[in-house]
């Protein structure tokens, strides 16, 4: 009988404008760190998570990689920008920090993941989607912070050695 009555005033709660309004602001809260044309984290909030994962890193000694990924030059952007996307939720761990910037571009924060690891993540993207580059960064040799690793990331793709 209790919990009936618990059950009633909960969902009662739940109707009340507060518990309405409580909801959207959750709600409000997840949209606002996803960006919406993939899905996948926004800039600002993968900026954040990487430089609290950096100072992980730096305090239990931890490796950290960054990568860049984006479609090849010659390719459908939007179709290999849906490939990524797809490639990216079955193959990543759920540590890992997909976000997408916009203009094809994605990045890719991967803590306790040195450089050869990351590199083995990115050939396997590349499996499923053949028509991608990338730029990879790894803590701390490339860099101490997001700025510094995506940096040297991003200028590794252009070069296209991808290390």
């Amino acid at each position: 009988m209790q919990d009936s009555i618990s059950a009633d005033n909960n969902e009662r709660a739940d109707a009340s404008p507060f518990g309405e309004a409580s909801r959207r602001v959750n709600a409000g809260r997840k949209l606002v760190i996803y960006e919406r044309e993939t899905g996948l984290f926004a800039y600002w909030y993968i900026a954040l998570r990487c430089e609290e994962e950096c100072y992980r890193a730096q305090r239990y000694q931890r490796p950290l990689s960054i990568a860049v990924v984006e479609p090849e030059h010659t390719s459908d952007t939007w179709t290999v920008t849906e490939q990524i996307t797809g490639a990216l939720e079955k193959r990543l761990r759920k540590a890992d920090l997909p976000g997408y910037l916009g203009n094809a571009r994605f990045v890719l924060v991967m803590p306790e993941t040195g450089q050869d690891g990351a590199l083995d993540v990115l050939r396997r993207i590349g499996t499923d989607v053949a028509e991608i580059r990338w730029g990879l960064a790894a803590f701390p040799q490339d860099g101490r912070n997001f700025d510094q690793l995506y940096e040297i990331a991003a200028r590794r793709l252009e070069l296209e050695d991808g290390v």
